[in-house]
């Protein structure tokens, strides 16, 4: 894990590139979790979504890094992969799974937060959740391009 300051805020990562890994970004979600004071709930919503990223880039996309800040009362997770790319439209359908799986983890990490958007090409993609209580739309700002 490292730690590193970027506008003002302190991210966290982990670098996923074997399966040890996935379980870092879970213990990484929990301490970023703590530091925003976040609830059970949300904690919980929070760890979901790291793990769930952290699997799929495992998965899909063999490397990538995951970032965790903690801003107040809110966490972000930003993944990166240098994987093929997917179709989001497809890959956000519940029971859609190109790894043989019940295919309903990212759209539970999209249900999960209370902000979240995706892009994906052929050299990679960037997902981002925030979940917390900042104020403004929940989910309302989600856009999924590819």
């Amino acid at each position: 894990m490292a730690v590193m300051t970027l506008d003002g805020g302190c991210w966290a990562t982990v670098e996923v590139g074997d399966a040890s890994q996935v379980g870092a970004a879970r213990r990484l979600a929990t301490r970023t979790a703590q530091i925003a004071a976040l609830g059970d709930v949300e904690r919980g919503r929070f760890e979901l979504a790291a793990v769930e990223l952290a699997t799929n880039v495992l998965r899909h996309a063999a490397r990538g890094s995951i970032y965790m800040r903690a801003s107040g009362d809110v966490v972000d997770v930003v993944v990166i992969d240098h994987g093929p790319g997917m179709d989001l439209e497809r890959c956000f359908s519940d029971g859609y799974s190109t790894g043989g799986t019940p295919g309903t983890g990212l759209g539970a990490v999209r249900r999960a937060a209370d902000l979240f958007d995706a892009y994906s090409d052929a050299r990679g993609s960037v997902l981002f959740a925030r979940i917390g209580h900042e104020s403004g739309p929940r989910r309302g700002s989600i856009a999924v391009r590819s």
